[in-house]
Parts: structure tokens; C-alpha cells; sequence
């Protein structure tokens, strides 16, 4: 975060302002006055956030980093803290030298104590005024003065003067009121330090908890929706493909995803079409009714042939209603050159999805494609113990590329919640985030990644962790996980234990030894250790749990060579014990495999 510090301290009466002419003030001043200014601003890596401006005194200083905290991932916050009183003309000074630097979206102020009483009085319009003339478009809030301590419970009347007049003035001004004094007056703890003024850890923290929402609640609503360069039109499904998306002529495909009906109809979706990773992808969705063994094409979500978009990474996901989710991701892409079909000319990715209420049927009626969200979500949603959806959705090349969208009316909405990512750029490497809730109520999310740790040769999965629901994150750091540089899969079984699909190999980086893991302890350890295929080139693993406690597991197998979709099924107890025991259990079974040509003629 781009940073910049300004810290004025003038012993005694200031001699001298901004400009070379001396104050004609009249407002008394500290026999120490200060002012500090701390600037923060997007960093050149960082995502588009809004600036919030705080102004006040001493008590918004010390409250000022938790603000800051508590917005972090939804707002850049700046301070000017000052002991000029309203009424002397060197605040007004400060505050349009800030003013001056930046837009800010929303600029919570407040004065303390310091001056007059007839100087708040004359001097109160003439900061609105300043504020309106320099920030006209921003959103104001002014936080009323905390009381200091009283004894009996007397009131502040000398606080209660100044409240009054400035609530005469922010009404008028049609300017929303942060009542803070109401908040520490009311509150019933003593929440002032030793001298009377100040505030505890606890006081000061209340403080900042009530300034943050009042101000994330004029904040600009986050896009959810792509910006201008969309990638659209989303793809109509195509109920009755051609022979042009027969396996006999496609030659790449992968990264699959996999679902299961209440009556155990199977459904699995990947990408394929072209050659590689190109404009040429298209998704597309089968059916099993027989558990498996055989597969039938239900659509293909292809969104202009030959054109520049590619439809691809999709995920399939049952809500908790039984309603089913197909989520795809498009992207608009330069045209292909041999050799260098990778480069890709990204305008702008998004998720589409299309959804049915009758996934048991291998015909169900679909849904209009609707967007989601720009970005890419390639897992599976998660759902809280409180019924709160969390949609993990990546921001390629932004600081905060992990991002997490909300839903808590079963989807006919979603808000940006919070986001989070590694400062190692190194690190970076597609995210393919993943979030569980942990039995102690916190959010562990787990992201793909070139993650290091000291002295060690492998690759590890990176994390971070939320306490309040998923607004804020830590960094994301590496895990004591390690992965080669791939998706991976984690689901919380209804044993309660986590499940981990993840390479194992013995070099630590190549994609091979697809493993099953178990923890009982919420990731602190892990136990078992269920091979599931060994060869080279197995990679993308999604699952499902069924009712009858199998998991049944789908991943991918040499996208340009063997170009094969598999599938798993075992029990809980064959992880634990790492070996397949029941004659139910199955791996290695084949779901499709493309035999076009390897590259085109």
C-alpha cells in the first residue's frame, strides 16, 4: 500500500502557517500543537479500492489503525489528525492540503475538545464549507465528541454544548451523524484510561469496530459484474451437439468437475476443444444413471465457435435447496499462432452459471445463463454453519486476487464479502482458492501457488485465515502443505473430518501420486493415505461425498496425451487405512477420453 507520512509537531504557539503571512487567530491553541498526516492509496499492484479520509484529534488517532484494519480489502484509509480547533483558519489549511491529494469516497470527521466554545459555534459552517468545496463528491459523516469521564454520571454539558451545535449544522447539511458520544456514554463499563480523556484498548476499540461500519455502509457498492470489456455474450447451453464435439476430434482436455443427485445420478463437467488452453475451448456436461459406468452428453456451453471467447474451468455444485449450479468461466482471447497459443490478450474473464431444479432427471430444464461475477471460480462454494454462502472467485494479477463473494438468500444475490492474496508475486499462480469453515466458527482458505518454505526443495498449498466471517483475511502464507503447483481438493465429510486430494510425489513437484488424506483436527494434522493413481500427469481433483458416506472423486489424466477423465470411489476408512477394501470401492474408472487429433492437420 502506498504510503506517505506527513508529522508536523510545533512547540508553542505556531509562529507561521502555509503561507508566509502570520494566523490572525483568535481560537486557543495547545501550548504543543501537532498534526499528523498519513496517506494511503492504491499501490500499483493493488486492487481498485475506494480512499476513506478520517479527520479529528487525538481520540480518531488512536483509533485510526483499527479503522484501517477493519477495512482492509474495501477501502485505502487516510488520516489528518490535528489539535487545530474548529474556528482557527490553520485546520482549514490542513484539511485542503489533504483535500487537495486525493478523491475520497467517504471522509468521517471529528473535533474534540480543543478551543472555545465560541470558536466551534462560528467556526463549525466553515469546515462543512471546506469539505463541500474540496471534496464536493464525497460522502461525509461526522462523529459526534466522546464525553470525558464524569463523576456520578453527570453529563458532559460542555460536550453536549458542542454536539448540539454541530448536529444543527450536519442537519441542515444533510450529513449523516456517527453518534459516538452515545456509544461510550451509554456503554456499561468505564471505558477512559487514567486520564479522563483518552480511552482503554477496550473503549477505543469499540470506537473503531462502530466508525468502520458506518462508514463501509456509504462505501460504493463493490462490482460484482465484469467492467466494460465483459466477456460476452455467455454461452447459450446446446442441448443437441454435433459431430463437431464428438470425442472422436477433440484433442485436449480437463480440470473437471463432479456432482451427485439426491437419487445418485452422477453429473461431470470439463473443458476441452482446441488444441491447449485457446480460443477454441468450450465446456461440456455428461450424465451417468448407472453410477458410473457409462456416460451420455447432456450439453456443451461453447460461446462463438471459432471466435475470441473460450468458455472454460467449470464447477458443478448441488446448494442446499438441491438446486444444481453449473458455473463456467469465459474469457475473450487473441487468435491462436502455432507455437504460441498460450499468450493470451485477457480483455476480461467472468463467471456465467445456468441452474436446475431437477438434476435427478437426465433431461432437466435449464436456466438462462446469468453472470456472476468477473474473475474465475473453479471450486466448489461453501456454505456455512449459518447458512451464509462463500463463493471463491479469483482476480488474476491483482494484490488481493483471492476474493470471496456472499450470498444469504440461497443465491438470488451475491456482494463482494472480502479478499485477500499474497504479497509475493513469485507466489502468485492462478489461486484456485478453496474455503472451509473450521469448528471453531474462523474461515481457513487454502490457495494454489509457488509457495516456499525455508530450506525446503517442495512447493506448499498457501493459507490464510478470517475470524469475522470473511470480511478480512490474513495474508496468504505458505502452508506446512505441501503440493506441486496444481489445483488440489478439500471437503469437510459428514464424519466431520476433512478430506484432501492432493499430488504427492516423491520430488514434491510433479504432478503424480494423486493422494486422499484425512484430518481430525481441522487441518493441524493429517492422517491416512489412500493412493489413488501414481502415474505422471493426474492432476485437478473435484469430489462429492455420497449419503451413503462413498466419496466419489474425478481429476484428469494427460490433457494433450492420454486426454482421459477418471473417477474414484472409496469409503472414509480405505483413506484411514490406505488400501482399498470394499468390493464397492473403485479406481481408475474411465469417464471419457478424447481421441482427435493431437494437433490439427
Amino acid at each position: 500500500m502506498k504510503t506517505i507520512i506527513f508529522a508536523i509537531l510545533m512547540a508553542g504557539m505556531m509562529a507561521q502557517a502555509w503561507s508566509q503571512e502570520l494566523y490572525d487567530y483568535k481560537t486557543p491553541r495547545e501550548s504543543q500543537d501537532w498534526c499528523t498526516i498519513s496517506i494511503k492509496t492504491k499501490p500499483s499492484d493493488g486492487p481498485d479500492l475506494p480512499l476513506v479520509l478520517l479527520i479529528g484529534d487525538s481520540i480518531t488517532v488512536r483509533y485510526s489503525s483499527e479503522v484501517g484494519t477493519a477495512l482492509r480489502n474495501k477501502a485505502y484509509v487516510s488520516l489528518l489528525g490535528t489539535s487545530k480547533a474548529v474556528g482557527d483558519p490553520a485546520l482549514l489549511d490542513e484539511i485542503k492540503l489533504v483535500l487537495r491529494q486525493n478523491k475520497y469516497a467517504v471522509i468521517h470527521f471529528n473535533y474534540g475538545l480543543h478551543g472555545g466554545i465560541e470558536g466551534f459555534r462560528n467556526g463549525f459552517s466553515d469546515v462543512i464549507a471546506m469539505l463541500r468545496s474540496y471534496a464536493p463528491n464525497s460522502k461525509l459523516i461526522w462523529g459526534t465528541t466522546t464525553p470525558r469521564r464524569q463523576k456520578d454520571g453527570v453529563p458532559d454539558k460542555g460536550v453536549q454544548d458542542r454536539n448540539k451545535i454541530a448536529a444543527e449544522h450536519v442537519a441542515k447539511a444533510g450529513i449523516s451523524t456517527d453518534n459516538l458520544y452515545d456509544l461510550v456514554a451509554n456503554h456499561a463499563k468505564d471505558l477512559w484510561d487514567g486520564g479522563g480523556v483518552h480511552f482503554t484498548a477496550e473503549g477505543t476499540a469499540l470506537q473503531s469496530k462502530q466508525v468502520a461500519q458506518h462508514i463501509e455502509s456509504l462505501l460504493p457498492k463493490p462490482m460484482t459484474g465484469p467492467a466494460k470489456d465483459l466477456a460476452t455474450p455467455p454461452a447459450l447451453p446446446n442441448l443437441s451437439p454435433g459431430q463437431e464435439y464428438a470425442d472422436k476430434v477433440r484433442k485436449y482436455q480437463g480440470v473437471p468437475g463432479l456432482e451427485r443427485a439426491a437419487n445418485g445420478r452422477l453429473w461431470a463437467a470439463w473443458y476441452t476443444g482446441g488444441r491447449d488452453e485457446d480460443r477454441q475451448n468450450y465446456v461440456i456436461l455428461t450424465t451417468s444413471s448407472d453410477d458410473g459406468k457409462s456416460w451420455q452428453t447432456v450439453l456443451v456451453l461453447d460461446p462463438d465457435g471459432d471466435g475470441p471467447l473460450r468458455a472454460w474451468d467449470p464447477c458443478l455444485w448441488h446448494d442446499p435447496t438441491g438446486k444444481l449450479w453449473v458455473f463456467w468461466s469465459q474469457e475473450r482471447m487473441g487468435p491462436i499462432t502455432m507455437g504460441d497459443n498460450n499468450k493470451r490478450g485477457i480483455a476480461t474473464i467472468a463467471t456465467f452459471a445456468i441452474t436446475t431444479t431437477d438434476s435427478g432427471k437426465a433431461s432437466p430444464e435449464w436456466t438462462k445463463p446469468r453472470l456472476i461475477s468477473h474473475g474465475v471460480m473453479l471450486n466448489k462454494p461453501t456454505v456455512t454453519t449459518k447458512g451464509q454462502w462463500l463463493m471463491p472467485i479469483a482476480t488474476w494479477g491483482n494484490r488481493l486476487s483471492d476474493r470471496v463473494l456472499t450470498s444469504s438468500d440461497k443465491g438470488a444475490t451475491f456482494t463482494e464479502l472480502g479478499a485477500t492474496g499474497t504479497p509475493d508475486v513469485n507466489a502468485r499462480a492462478a489461486d484456485e482458492h478453496i474455503i472451509i469453515e473450521r469448528k471453531d466458527g474462523s474461515l481457513w482458505m487454502l490457495v494454489r501457488g509457488n509457495f516456499q518454505r525455508e530450506q525446503k526443495p517442495a512447493t506448499y498449498i498457501g493459507e490464510s485465515v478470517s475470524k469475522d466471517g470473511g470480511k478480512s483475511w490474513t495474508d496468504v502464507t505458505p502452508s506446512t502443505i505441501p503440493h506441486p503447483v496444481a489445483r488440489f481438493c478439500i471437503r469437510r465429510l459428514a464424519s466431520g473430518k476433512l478430506l484432501l486430494i492432493r499430488n504427492n510425489p516423491p520430488d514434491g513437484k510433479t504432478r503424480s501420486h494423486l493422494t486422499a488424506f484425512l484430518s481430525e483436527d481441522d487441518g493441524a494434522t493429517w492422517k491416512g493415505g489412500l493412493l489413488i493413481d501414481e502415474r505422471d500427469q493426474v492432476s485437478y481433483p473435484d469430489l462429492v461425498q455420497a449419503g451413503d458416506g462413498s466419496v466419489y472423486l474425478i481429476y484428469d489424466r494427460e490433457r494433450k496425451g492420454a486426454r482421459e477423465i477418471l473417477m474414484a470411489v472409496f469409503k472414509e476408512q480405505e483413506v484411514m487405512e490406505g488400501k482399498i477394501s470394499s468390493d464397492q470401492s473403485r479406481l481408475r474408472v474411465l469417464v471419457n477420453r478424447a481421441t482427435g487429433d493431437r494437433y490439427p492437420k
